[in-house]
């Protein structure tokens, strides 16, 4: 998947995945993944159901700061 975010390219091809995650059933059921693109960029892609934030699939972008935080959260 590619999106344009304030003039910045981001692609789940070229990009590298740094972690996955899949949580909850039903509803709210969603996958997230952790990139950073080939210009040092992070970002998170995601799907899931229709009580996700997600709503269906996308891209958004993300800090170094909220990166980490992530990561903190779900690579246990």
């Amino acid at each position: 998947m590619e999106k344009r975010i304030k003039g910045k390219r981001f692609n789940t091809d070229s990009a590298n995945k740094l972690a996955s995650v899949t949580r909850g059933s039903g509803a709210s059921r969603f996958i997230e993944n952790l990139y950073i693109s080939p210009r040092g960029d992070y970002f998170l892609h995601g799907k899931g159901g229709p009580l996700t934030r997600w709503n269906g699939e996308g891209i958004v972008s993300i800090s170094i700061e909220t990166a980490k935080h992530w990561m903190e959260k779900y690579e246990k």
